[in-house]
């Protein structure tokens, strides 16, 4: 059983809004969060085969943390420690966290030529809104699910596997 989104809220300021184009944008990218790319909503992915990626308990829901924050397994969302991670400063450790689903890996493998690859990395700055429900700006830098909304961004395979992913395709 597939479950599909049958409602969602998508709130605009418009004193941030410049045109009609630059809404029509923002309302694009507001839409794939509410078709699933949002932390909150990673728990609730399905496999291929409409079954959860993430267990759920006996009423079924996802397993939560102790803020009582549903939490998503392994096999969809993944903390990774990047060890002599390369900076200006020297190298450093770094924990990501990256979205680690079939579609996502491929297409990052693909992108990126590297067969070793096992996810790819959500955003880590910015507020609740933006960390962990975008992509990584300075991976993918004019894709249009990264926190920052630029000129000319496009959406990319990275989002339309993601939706794939999520089970809602």
């Amino acid at each position: 059983m597939c479950l599909e989104p049958i409602s969602g809220i998508i709130n605009f300021c418009p004193s941030n809004i410049n045109d009609d184009e630059q809404v029509f944008q923002v309302a694009k990218h507001k839409v794939f969060h509410v078709l699933g790319f949002s932390n909150n909503l990673y728990p609730w992915y399905r496999d291929e085969n409409g079954n959860p990626r993430t267990s759920r308990d006996a009423n079924g829901n996802p397993p939560t943390d102790a803020n009582g924050q549903y939490v998503a397994a392994n096999n969809t969302v993944k903390m990774v420690n990047l060890t002599d991670w390369q900076t200006r400063f020297g190298p450093m450790n770094k924990t990501v966290t990256q979205l680690v689903t079939p579609k996502i890996v491929e297409i990052a493998r693909r992108h990126f030529n590297c067969d070793t690859l096992e996810g790819v990395q959500l955003e880590d700055q910015g507020g609740s809104g933006t960390a962990g429900s975008h992509w990584e700006k300075r991976l993918l830098n004019y894709e249009a699910m990264t926190g920052i909304i630029s000129e000319n961004f496009a959406f990319s395979n990275f989002s339309y596997a993601l939706l794939e992913d999520s089970g809602e395709l």
